[in-house]
This record gives C-alpha cells, structure tokens and sequence, in this order.
C-alpha cells in the first residue's frame, strides 16, 4: 500500500492495488508519491532553524522565506483548479460547486447534480478487481431494476422538483416514489453510479435524432440525455467505451424504443454532445427555474428568470440553456424577449425541437403564418418529429385548410400511435365531427397511458361536452384535490370553468332571444348538450399543458411584449 496525492483536486488517499486513480475525481494522470514522513521531518527542521545563533539570523530569515514560498508553491499545485468553460474533467462535487461559484453563480444556487446520498451509495456494489464491462453492467442493471415503472417525461417538471442524483436515489427508495422523471435526472443518476463504480462517466445530451425511431426532445428546451463512459481520462470527449440511455430502461412509448425491460444501450442515431461537468451543474439550475415557472407562472417568475441568467455564467453556451429562457420568459408574459433567445437557440443548433419552439412563441404571438412556416422547415429536418405535425395540424384547422390539418394529425397518429398528446388532438378532432364514443375513448385511452393532470383535464372536458356529467363530476373532484397543491393545475380548470360559463351564457341568450326549446336545452345543458354542426375553424380550447410548454401570458390572454420583472426578493 502506498499513498498518493492528487494534483488535480488534492485529495490523498492510500493505493491498495489495480490500476493507480483517485478515488475522488477519477483521474489517472496527475498523480505523485505522497510522504508525510519527509513532510513533517521538513516542518520540523523549519521550527529548529529559528533557534540558530543570532549571527546566522539573516540567513536562517532567508531560508524561512524560500520555504514559505515552497509551501505555498506546493499549496497551489496541490489546491483543485477550477476548469476552463468546456473542459472535460470529472469534478468532485466540492469543487463542481466552487467552479459555478468562480462564475458567478450565487451560492445558494451552486448545487453539484452528482451530490451524494446514502440511498445513492447503496444502489450498486462492485468489486474493485472487475472489468470495465462488468462494473458497467452491475450499474445498469442496479438502476434498471429501480426506474422500470417510471414514465419519463420532459413535464415531470411540472411537479416542480428537478432532483441531484442523491435525491432521486433516496426517493425512488422510499415507498412513495415519484411516477415521472425527466432524462436529465435519470442520466444524473446513472452518471453517479457510475462514477461510485470507479468508472469515468459524462452526463451527454443528444440531438438532431430522428423522433420517428426514438424519443426526441419534445420541448426544444429540457434536452434529452444519455450517459457516456470512458476508458481513461484522456478520452473524455473521445469515443465513449459504451452509451447508456437510462431512458430506455423506463416507460417510454414503444415506438420511442423503450418500454421498462432494462435495455440501456443507446439507439440514438444523431449527435452525441458530451457535457462538462459544470455545463450538466447549470443545466440542473435552469431546469429547477424552469420548473419552478410551470408550478406558479406568476409568484416565481422573478426567481425563475434569474436561476436561468445565472445557469447561462456557469456553463458553456448551450441551445438548450437558451430554450429555457425563452420558456421561462414567456411563461411571465414576455414573448418578445422570449422570440430573442429562441432565435440564440436556433442559431446555436438549428434542429426540429429548436424550430419547433420557435413556432409556439410564435403562436403566442398570434403569427399563424410565420409559425407555420418554422414548423414546416422542423419538418424538413425530421420528418418524424411528430409535435411538429400536430402543431401543423392545429393551426391547419384554426386557418380552415382542413385537409392541411388532417394530413398532418394522420403523419403524428402514424408516428407516435401511442403518444398521449396525439391521442388528445386526435380526440380533439372526433369530437368536433361528433364523433363522441370515439373521441372519450381516445382520451381515455390517454390518460390510462399517461395519467398526468394535463390529459385528465381534457378528458374532464370531453367528458362534460358529450353530457357524462357523473363521471365528469367525479373526475372533476380528483382534480380539484390535485389543484390544491399545484397553481399551474389550479389555473388550468379556472380557465376551464371561464370557458363553460361563457358557453352557457351563449347558450341563454340564444334562448332568451326566442331560440325556443332547443335553444332553452342547450342553455341547460352548458357543455353536456349536443355539440351544433363544426364551424369551418373551430377553435380549441386554450389550456397548454402536456407537451407544449406554458407560453403565452396565461389561458385566453394574448402573448407578446418585453418581460419586465417584479419587484419580488429572491429566496434561496
């Protein structure tokens, strides 16, 4: 046994045997025999000079200096060094939070994603003498065995909890564990796990895949994320040894590849971005902003708008960091300012996720034309990116190219037969042309697969519009208790409650007017009356929640102008 010190982060620890590698930031190079005997014998023969004779005291005060300075030459190259933006080193997370710190990022936002846990420190164990194939076939089958029965979904966010990989391993160890998760933290975790095996691991983000194949980023602004694992740390950025996508072992739609069955080995057939460890720190920042915005748009705007700009300090620039903003932005009213940092997006990785937020701040904008036009270039860069299709779908509708409209829903049925939010839109559609039994049983049939508030609310409204009072009423009260905790929930069925008024409003002037007793019926009925004939563009209804991002300034208020924040002190 021998003990060494690491010049890279300044940790020293005791080699037993195997390959020589700090066990703190997995570095192989940088490494130098420590010995703490000559060290002490050093100090102690500096504390017996200052007895010399008074004669020699010029040059005993000389040699002082020049071993304070060694000492100090010898603090500095022992003491971690912060990296470069851009620079592939696996950090510890001590000096991961001085890194965002060095950049300006407040400390009380610095938080290392790969933090520890003792749930997390019990997920896997290996052994020292294994292989590189071993180790990492222990880790995947560890969290396969712990993420099968999530759904992963960009709006886990919603919830308003983006978790560090400690967090997500002490939650999916208690009995209550969370439903949905994002790929960010599932790929945080796995990272971590990997890394607790002595392996070098790089949280990476892929892009410019073709959704028809696998599961793209929806959002144009959460990512999507896999794992990459490196031989040595002179390959970090190089060609990984193995991919892992974590996803892929959780529910995911069948067509997106997944399906629980513990299949880790990346199918993604596009770019492969791996992230510094400082850029995934940032990254964890911004989506806890944006989470924070879904939850309640309006009391968290100010904090979230600034948990983004910092995020932006502490990583390399990053399309996806500026997808963020421009949702968060949005979400609080400034869709002007939002059109600018979706362009930065765009200009940074022009792919069909960035074209395709472009496009619903676009819509906020209420510029049909101009939206249509950047879904329509998403889908020359992907032709099986389905949210494309179905926006393209919508807007075919509400601009009365009917057939525009259902060609595309038929290209996003056909693509994603399973995906909730096609179901929806489907649904959508049948009820318009009457079709009632066939447009519930759709979003039935969504919301068993998805069961978020989102889905429950449109069957919520389905259901009232075809006159299932008693299940609505029922599924109604599940929703209200779900809206006591969460604002976005909340706002969402108050702007479904504005809407049956106004409905029924109409519905009694129509009777009040001399419309007779069907006209009197209908006013009764609110929504459960029959629906009249479909009108050429009919309108959906307004509530954006699910796949598309909250933007706009709320339900039924048009979007547009230059965000302004109010006057709220941050927290932590």
């Amino acid at each position: 046994m021998s003990k060494h010190l690491c010049n890279n982060c300044g940790h020293v620890f005791t080699h037993k045997k195997g390959k020589l590698r700090c066990p703190s930031c997995l570095r192989q190079n940088s490494l130098e025999p420590y010995d703490e005997a000559k060290r002490n014998k050093s100090r102690s023969s500096a504390r017996d000079g200052s007895s010399k004779r008074l004669g020699l005291f010029i040059g005993v005060a000389l040699l002082l200096v020049g071993g304070v300075v060694g000492g100090l030459a010898l603090f500095h190259k022992a003491k971690p060094v912060p990296p470069k933006k851009g620079e592939l080193r696996v950090l510890s997370d001590a000096l991961l939070v001085q890194t965002l710190v060095a950049r300006k990022v407040t400390a009380s936002y610095a938080v290392s994603p790969f933090a520890k846990s003792d749930a997390l420190s019990k997920l896997v164990s290996v052994k020292k003498s294994d292989g590189v194939k071993a180790k990492v076939a222990a880790v995947r089958d560890a969290v396969a065995k712990q993420v099968g029965d999530l759904r992963v979904d960009p709006n886990a966010l919603s919830s308003g909890e983006v978790r560090t990989a400690g967090e997500l391993a002490a939650a999916l160890a208690d009995k209550h564990k969370p439903e949905r998760v994002t790929s960010f933290e599932l790929a945080v975790l796995t990272a971590a796990a990997l890394r607790q095996a002595q392996l070098l691991a790089l949280v990476a983000e892929i892009y410019k895949v073709k959704a028809k194949t696998h599961s793209a980023d929806t959002t144009g602004a959460v990512g999507r994320y896999v794992v990459a694992v490196y031989a040595t740390d002179k390959d970090l950025g190089k060609k990984p040894v193995e991919v892992l996508d974590p996803a892929r072992a959780a529910k995911m739609p069948q067509w997106a590849g997944g399906g629980g069955d513990g299949k880790m080995t990346s199918i993604h057939d596009g770019k492969l971005e791996p992230l510094d460890d400082a850029s995934v720190g940032a990254r964890l920042l911004a989506l806890r902003g944006l989470a924070l915005s879904k939850k309640a748009p309006k009391r968290n705007s100010a904090e979230a708008y600034e948990m983004t700009r910092l995020a932006l300090l502490g990583s390399a620039d990053a399309a996806t960091l500026h997808g963020v903003r421009a949702v968060v932005l949005a979400s609080a009213g400034g869709v002007d300012d939002a059109v600018g940092e979706g362009k930065k997006a765009i200009a940074l990785r022009d792919d069909a996720p960035r074209r395709h937020l472009m496009a619903q701040l676009l819509l906020a904008k209420r510029q049909l034309g101009e939206a249509q036009a950047q879904l329509q270039e998403a889908i020359k860069k992907d032709e099986g990116y389905w949210p494309g299709h179905g926006t393209l779908a919508t807007i075919g509708w509400l601009s009365g190219q009917e057939d525009e409209g259902n060609k595309h829903l038929a290209a996003a049925r056909a693509i994603a037969p399973d995906e909730p939010q096609v179901l929806a839109l489907a649904a959508t559609r049948m009820l318009q042309d009457g079709k009632n039994d066939e447009g519930v049983a759709l979003l039935r049939k969504a919301a068993k697969i998805d069961g978020s508030a989102a889905v429950q609310i449109k069957l919520y409204l389905a259901l009232r519009q075809v006159g299932k009072n008693d299940e609505a009423k029922a599924l109604r009260q599940r929703l209200d208790k779900i809206a006591e905790s969460d604002e976005q929930i909340k706002e969402a069925l108050a702007a479904v409650d504005r809407m049956a008024a106004a409905a029924g409003a109409r519905a009694g002037a129509g009777a009040a007017a001399g419309s007779g007793a069907a006209g009197a019926g209908a006013g009764a009925a609110g929504l459960g009356a029959k629906m009249p004939p479909r009108p050429k563009a009919f309108q959906l209804p307004d509530v954006k929640l699910g796949t598309d991002p909250s933007i706009g300034g709320g339900a039924g208020k048009p979007g547009g102008g230059s965000f302004k924040l109010p006057d709220v002190k941050l927290g932590k």
